[in-house]
């Protein structure tokens, strides 16, 4: 099990009505590629989580890093992990969750995406928060 996590920028070539399209495709694809994830949206930036295989995960990146909706992709994380924590959704998305934890996430994770460079506890800290909004954390 692998796991990347990248924050972007929305582009102007951005619209609200691309998300359908964006969940659409990233849940198709995602299925058939045994990848897991959620994606969090927010005002300016785009968090995701993606988790499966190395290789399926890091082609997926790339697949996502050239879509010109979004800009200054970072990947913030990506390291072999135990288990799958989002296992439940093959792209979980931030409007499908708790909206009063979601409310609190994203005024925390707004602080994180807007920073260039993050540090290790920083990182830490998110992960643990993107991983709190799974609401069926899977039982091991």
């Amino acid at each position: 099990m692998y796991q990347l996590i990248y924050i972007s920028e929305k582009t102007q070539n951005f619209e609200l009505e691309d998300i359908p399209r964006i969940l659409y495709s990233a849940r198709l694809n995602n299925d058939l590629l045994n990848v897991t994830g959620i994606l969090l949206d927010l005002s300016e930036h785009f968090i995701q989580v993606l988790e499966g295989n190395q290789k399926d995960v890091e082609s997926t990146f790339t697949k996502i890093s050239g879509d010109s909706r979004h800009c200054n992709i970072r990947c913030i994380y990506k390291q072999p992990t135990i288990n799958q924590e989002f296992g439940n959704w093959s792209m979980g998305f931030s409007p499908d969750l708790n909206q009063d934890v979601l409310q609190d996430a994203i005024h925390i994770a707004n602080m994180f995406a807007q920073k260039q460079h993050l540090t290790d506890i920083q990182i830490d800290s998110l992960r643990l928060l993107l991983k709190s909004l799974n609401p069926e954390p899977e039982i091991l």
